[in-house]
C-alpha cells in the first residue's frame, strides 16, 4: 500500500489540490450570491415615516435579550423598562397577540418544583428565599396560582419575580445550600448540585421568561423613542455611546475576573469576544447602544427636571431619626423559635431532659427545666442526647491496607498449598467444577474465572494469611502515627471516629477499665470487625456522662434526626388510625419522607391544641404582643411567654436575677446556662422600632421604664429597660428622602410619557 503511495504521489497530490481549489471557489461564490440574494428587508416603519431594517430591530433585541447580565447591558429592560412600570403600559394593549407565548410558559411555570437537599427537606430553595429572597417566594406563589397568564395582573407578577432572581439568582442560592451543609457534620453534600440548573423554570435569558414577540415589542417602542427624543433635539454622539458601552464592558470584566476560570487577560479582548457572542461588529453596536441612549435621555432628563424641597420632610425625618438606649433581654438564639419545625425540636429536647418516662409535649411548659433527669436515665431512652468524653491516644488500622501489603507472588503460592485451594473451592464453588490437582492445574482453573471473582478470590487468600499472622498488625501499630485528643462519644449518634465498632457500650466499658497513660492487653490490637484495629491509650476517663445542650444538638443534626426517628416510629401507629390519608393511588402507603409534615401535625396535634387555648387568653390580656393574625406566628410566640413574663417580672423587681442571667465571670454548667437570659445593651431607631418590637411611645417614656414581653420575628421574646432617648443629628437620611420623594415623582411623570409616546406610536402604526 505504501509503496503504491509513492509511485502515484504526484498524481494524488495534483487531484487533493484540484478538488480543494474547486471547494473553496464553489463554496465561495455559493457564500456571495447567498449573501447578495438575502438583502436586510424592512422590519416596519417607524413613528418618523423612516424605514427600520431587520438588522438594526435585531441588534437591539439581541443587546436586550440577555438582561444585565450582559457585558455591554447596564439593565435597560430591568431598570428602564420593568422596574420604572413602562413595561405595563407597552405589554397592555398587546396582551391578547402575546397571551398564547404567555399561557404556553404558564403551563410549564406552575408544575415547577423548587430544588430541596436529598438529605435534608428543610434545606432548599424554598427555605434560603424565605431567609434571603422572600420576593421570590411570593411572586413565585402568586404566579402559579395566577388563572390567566395573558393578564395585566399575570404580567406584572412575572416581572416582579425576574426582577427578583436578578437580585438573588441561583449562584446564590447554590452558595448559601453549601454553606448550609457544612453547618451539619452528619450531612453529606448533594453530589449532583454542582451540575443542576436551580434558576426558575430553567429560564436563562428575557427570551425564555417573557417570548421573543414582547422583547421585540419593546425594541420598536425603544427604536421608535429614540427617533421622537431626536426630534426634541436629544443627541447621543458615537463617542458618548462608546464610552457608555466601555464602561459596562468595563463593569462586568472586573466582576468576571473574581472567577478562577475566567480566561480573558485584557479588557479588549473580552470585548472582542463579547461582540463576536452577540454576532454584531463594532460599528452596529454603538449604533444600537446610541438608540438606548436617546430613549434614556427622553425619559431621565423629564424626570431629572423635577424640583424637590426638603422642608415638608425636616420634621418627619426629625422623628425618623429619634433613638431611645436600653437594656435588651431575650432568649439565646437556639430557642428564638421562628417556625413550627423549630417548636417541634424545642419541644421534643425539652420533654427528653425532663423524664423521658413521663406524658409528652409537657417540655416547653416545664422551662426552663429546674429538674432534669440524670444522665443514666436519659441514657436509656434518648442515648443520642448523652455523651462521655475522653482524652485519647490511638492509632488506627485497616485490615485491607495491610492485605494491600501482600504480594502477588505470596497470594499464589498460598493458593496453590492443597489445604489452601480446598478453602478456595468451599467458598468459591467455581473452582470445584474441574478436578485440579498439580500447581499448573490450579493456576488454569484460577485463569478462566472472571476478573470479578479472581479479585474476590485474591482479597480472600490475603485475608486468610493475614488472619495467620496476627503478629504483623502489633507490628503495624509500632510505626503507626498516634493522634491524642478530647473526644465526646455517645452510645449512639454524634462523630464516632472509630469505624467498625458497632457496640459502642461495650466500647465503653472497656475505655472506662482501662489504666491511665497506660496500654491495656484489651485495647492494643482492639476490633469489633475484624477489619479495623485500634491501638488505644487512655490519657483522661469522665467521672460520669454528661447530657447535650439543646444548641450542641441542633448544631451536629441530633435533633433533627431524633424527630425522624420519633416521626417514623410513630407513623405506622397513626397510619393505622387514619389509612386514607396516607395510602397512595395504587392503594401502598406512601414513603415516611413524602408524608412526614402530616405525621409531625398529628403527632404533635396535642401540643398545637394546648398552644391555640394560650393564644386565645394571651391575646385578651396582650393584644400588641404578637401578630395575632398570622397563626402559626402566634402559637411559636406563645409557647415560651409564661417564662419571659416571669423573667421579666423578677428582673424589673431585682429579684433573683442570677436564675436569669448568666453571671459575669462566673463559670457555671452548659446544661442548667443554657436557658439564661442573653443581655445586652442597644441603641434602637425610630426607623427600626418594629425589629425590637418597640412602639412609637417609647421614645417618650421617661428612663428607666420598662416594656412588657414582645414577640419579635426573628429574635423571639424580648423585654426591654429604657434608659435614655435623644436625636441623631444627621441630614442623611433628609437628603435621601428628597431623592425618594423625586424618584417617585419622577416615576409618575414617567409613566405619563411613555402612556403619550405609546399612543402616538400607536397612532401612526409604528408599532
Amino acid at each position: 500500500m505504501l509503496e503504491l503511495f509513492r509511485r502515484y504521489q504526484k498524481f494524488l497530490f495534483i487531484v487533493v489540490t484540484a478538488v480543494v481549489i474547486i471547494s473553496f471557489s464553489f463554496f465561495g461564490t455559493y457564500g456571495s450570491i447567498s449573501n447578495n440574494e438575502v438583502p436586510d428587508s424592512v422590519a416596519f416603519t417607524a413613528v418618523d415615516k423612516s424605514s427600520v431594517y431587520a438588522s438594526e430591530l435585531n441588534d437591539i433585541i439581541a443587546l436586550l435579550d440577555q438582561g444585565q447580565k450582559a457585558s455591554f447591558n447596564d439593565g435597560v429592560m430591568e431598570k428602564d423598562i420593568l422596574e420604572a412600570g413602562i413595561g405595563e403600559i407597552i405589554v397592555q394593549p398587546y396582551l391578547p397577540k402575546l397571551g398564547a407565548d404567555f399561557k404556553l410558559r404558564h403551563e410549564k411555570e406552575k408544575n415547577f418544583i423548587p430544588y430541596t437537599h436529598p438529605g435534608a427537606p428543610f434545606i432548599g430553595a424554598d427555605t434560603m428565599w424565605g431567609y434571603f429572597a422572600p420576593d421570590i417566594k411570593t411572586n413565585l406563589e402568586k404566579l402559579k396560582s395566577e388563572p390567566d397568564a395573558a393578564t395585566l395582573s399575570a404580567f406584572k407578577t412575572r416581572a416582579n419575580l425576574y426582577l427578583a432572581e436578578n437580585r438573588f439568582p441561583s449562584i446564590y442560592l447554590k452558595q448559601f445550600v453549601r454553606y448550609q451543609e457544612k453547618q451539619y457534620s452528619w450531612l453529606q453534600p448533594d453530589a449532583e448540585l454542582n451540575y443542576r440548573d436551580l434558576s426558575l423554570f430553567g429560564y436563562h435569558s428575557l427570551q425564555d421568561w417573557f417570548g421573543k414577540d414582547f422583547i421585540t415589542l419593546v425594541a420598536k417602542y425603544i427604536i421608535n423613542s429614540a427617533k421622537i427624543a431626536e426630534k426634541r433635539g436629544y443627541k447621543v454622539s458615537k463617542d458618548e455611546a462608546l464610552k457608555s458601552l466601555v464602561a459596562n464592558a468595563q463593569a462586568s470584566f472586573n466582576e468576571h475576573k473574581k472567577n478562577p476560570a475566567f480566561r480573558f487577560p485584557t479588557l479588549d479582548a473580552y470585548f472582542r469576544q463579547e461582540l463576536m457572542q452577540l454576532g454584531l461588529d463594532e460599528t452596529r453596536l454603538i449604533d444600537a447602544w446610541s438608540k438606548v441612549l436617546l430613549f434614556r435621555k427622553l425619559f431621565q432628563e423629564s424626570r431629572e427636571a423635577l424640583v424637590v424641597s426638603e422642608l415638608p420632610y425636616k420634621d418627619f425625618y426629625e422623628q425618623m431619626n429619634a433613638y431611645v438606649d436600653c437594656e435588651c433581654y431575650k432568649l439565646p438564639v437556639e430557642f428564638q423559635l421562628k417556625n413550627m419545625h423549630d417548636l417541634q425540636l424545642a419541644e421534643l429536647y425539652l420533654n427528653a431532659l425532663r423524664n423521658p418516662k413521663e406524658t409528652k409535649f409537657k417540655g416547653l411548659q416545664s422551662f426552663p427545666l429546674e429538674q432534669i433527669s440524670s444522665a443514666d436515665e436519659i441514657q436509656k431512652t434518648y442515648p443520642e442526647l448523652v455523651k462521655r468524653r475522653y482524652r485519647l491516644k490511638f492509632a488506627a488500622m485497616d485490615k485491607d491496607a495491610l492485605e494491600m501489603k501482600i504480594g502477588v507472588k505470596s497470594t499464589w503460592e498460598w493458593q496453590l498449598e492443597d489445604k489452601n485451594w480446598e478453602k478456595l473451592q468451599n467458598k468459591f464453588p467455581e473452582l470445584a467444577l474441574k478436578k485440579a490437582s498439580s500447581e499448573e492445574e490450579k493456576l488454569n482453573m484460577l485463569e478462566l474465572v472472571d476478573s470479578k471473582t479472581r479479585s474476590l478470590i485474591d482479597a480472600f487468600s490475603r485475608a486468610q494469611i493475614l488472619d495467620a499472622h496476627p503478629e504483623w498488625i502489633k507490628e503495624a501499630f509500632e510505626s503507626a502515627n498516634r493522634t491524642e485528643d478530647v473526644y465526646e462519644l455517645r452510645a449512639q449518634g454524634g462523630e464516632f471516629p472509630f469505624e467498625g465498632i458497632e457496640k459502642r457500650l461495650e466500647f465503653f466499658k472497656l475505655l472506662d477499665s482501662a489504666p491511665i497513660n497506660e496500654e491495656s492487653p484489651k485495647l492494643i490490637s482492639y476490633s469489633q470487625d475484624l477489619q479495623h484495629y485500634y491501638h488505644i491509650i487512655v490519657v483522661e476517663k469522665p467521672q460520669s456522662s454528661e447530657i447535650l445542650t439543646f444548641n450542641e444538638a441542633l448544631k451536629d443534626g441530633t435533633m433533627e434526626a431524633l424527630l425522624n426517628k420519633t416521626l417514623e416510629g410513630q407513623y405506622s401507629r397513626i397510619r393505622s388510625q387514619s389509612s386514607e390519608k396516607f395510602v397512595n393511588e395504587k392503594g401502598d402507603f406512601k414513603p415516611f419522607q413524602q408524608v412526614k409534615e402530616q405525621v409531625a401535625s398529628i403527632y404533635f396535634e396535642e401540643l398545637t391544641k394546648r398552644l391555640e387555648r394560650e393564644v386565645e387568653v394571651v391575646k385578651k390580656e396582650m393584644p400588641t404582643f404578637c401578630d395575632f393574625t398570622n397563626k402559626e406566628q402566634a402559637l411559636i410566640a406563645v409557647s415560651l411567654l409564661p417564662y419571659m413574663k416571669k423573667a421579666w417580672q423578677n428582673v424589673k423587681d431585682d429579684k433573683d436575677i442570677k436564675s436569669y442571667l448568666a453571671q459575669e465571670g462566673k463559670v457555671e454548667p452548659e446544661l442548667s446556662n443554657q436557658f439564661k437570659l442573653v443581655h445586652s445593651n442597644e441603641r434602637i431607631l425610630f426607623a427600626k422600632a418594629e425589629e425590637y418590637g418597640v412602639s412609637d411611645e417609647a421614645f417618650s417614656i421617661d428612663s428607666g421604664s420598662w416594656l412588657e414581653p414582645r414577640y419579635v420575628a426573628g429574635s423571639g421574646i424580648t423585654f426591654l429597660k429604657l434608659n435614655s432617648n435623644g436625636i441623631v443629628k444627621s441630614d442623611d437620611s433628609l437628603h435621601a428622602k428628597v431623592i425618594e420623594a423625586r424618584d417617585l415623582l419622577g416615576r409618575g411623570l414617567s409613566l405619563d410619557l411613555s402612556q403619550n409616546l405609546l399612543a402616538e406610536m400607536q397612532a401612526k402604526g409604528a408599532l
